[in-house]
């Protein structure tokens, strides 16, 4: 009883059709080759020499396997990539790269927060050098914890980063957004370039005349027009809990009034709506920071966020185009593109 060798093609599978002798000749002999190389780990010189052939015409041969289909390539992701799913998101919204982090699912969103600055500080680490001038929104939980795992870089990686909001209410969280600030600038070997002015102000009149009276925030918020990179952090509609802290920046009712005009979210003190279109809101007259017009001309910019919470805000901000880039878990990523699992999350 004669045995098939399972491993020569079938000319229906390759679609090779009628051939000559001399053809199916060569067939099997790319057949022949490509088992020895990709199957049994022969190395090309040892081939050429078994077969009594050249090495550059093994080369030739291996690439006309792929090219026949004998050889296939099949990417097999390991546990906790996601590289199909990145990919979807992308074309989806238009973003030029999306990372998604394999999360618990029992973890809290204060654990989500904290596991994704660990992870973009990972993935961020080999980019982070010819960054300019670079943008840093610290009030966000993930992004200070990205800050604190990054390592120094070798060399200059950036010229200035510059804080993206003024000050917010309790002292204490604002000394630690400040020192996130400066161990930014020192890892990227950088200059740091504080707000050092109430976030919000009382009035727009004090606003002005704030801004008009203080060089260092005017030399802020000038280079808020010129920034290269930015770290971005996005919140809710009713502000994070690391926001909610620092003081009463938005009222119940003024919150109430954001969601009836159809916000779902906020950048730096910036509403958007779920198609990203910017609301208006009791703030904007009084922010001193960086508004979301000047974010969205930054070349490149990368939001860390994720969670139940954060579904909505989250597609607002990539269907804005405010952010190019974004770091998010993977429950998040899996909702950002099914309606029916949004339906489900509650916008607060």
């Amino acid at each position: 009883m004669s045995v098939r060798p399972q491993n020569r093609p079938r000319a229906d599978a390759l679609d090779v059709g009628p051939r000559r002798a001399e053809d199916l000749d060569q067939l099997r002999l790319i057949t022949k080759i490509a088992h020895l190389y990709h199957r049994r780990g022969v190395r090309q010189p040892e081939i050429a020499a078994r077969l009594h052939i050249s090495q550059s015409r093994v080369s030739r041969l291996l690439s006309m396997a792929e090219e026949l289909g004998v050889v296939r390539t099949i990417v097999v992701p390991p546990p906790g990539i996601y590289a199909a799913l990145e990919e979807e998101i992308e074309e989806r919204f238009g973003l030029t790269d999306v990372h998604i982090v394999d999360v618990d699912e029992a973890a809290t969103e204060e654990e989500i927060a904290g596991e994704l600055g660990v992870a973009a500080a990972a993935y961020l680490q080999p980019s982070m050098f010819d960054l300019g001038i670079v943008g840093c929104l610290s009030w966000s939980r993930p992004v200070m914890s990205l800050v604190a795992h990054l390592e120094p870089v070798k060399r200059q990686a950036a010229t200035t980063v510059v804080e993206a909001l003024g000050s917010l209410g309790n002292p204490r969280t604002q000394l630690d957004v400040s020192q996130s600030t400066r161990r930014l600038a020192e890892l990227l070997g950088a200059e740091p370039a504080f707000l050092p002015t109430p976030g919000v102000a009382a009035t727009p009149e004090l606003r002005d005349a704030i801004v008009a009276q203080d060089p260092f925030a005017r030399r802020a918020l000038e280079l808020h027009d010129k920034v290269d990179f930015a770290l971005v952090g996005i919140g809710t509609v009713g502000l994070s809990e690391l926001l909610r802290r620092s003081g009463d920046l938005i009222t119940p009712e003024e919150a109430q009034l954001m969601l009836e005009r159809g916000a779902v979210g906020n950048i730096n003190l910036c509403w958007y709506d779920d198609a990203g279109v910017r609301i208006e809101s009791p703030l904007d007259d009084r922010v001193i920071g960086m508004n979301l017009d000047q974010l969205g001309r930054v070349p490149r910019s990368v939001a860390i966020a994720g969670g139940p919470s954060k579904w909505w805000p989250i597609r607002g901000a990539i269907r804005g185009k405010w952010v190019k880039s974004i770091i998010t878990d993977v429950g998040t990523a899996e909702a950002l593109l099914d309606d029916e699992i949004m339906a489900t999350a509650q916008i607060a």
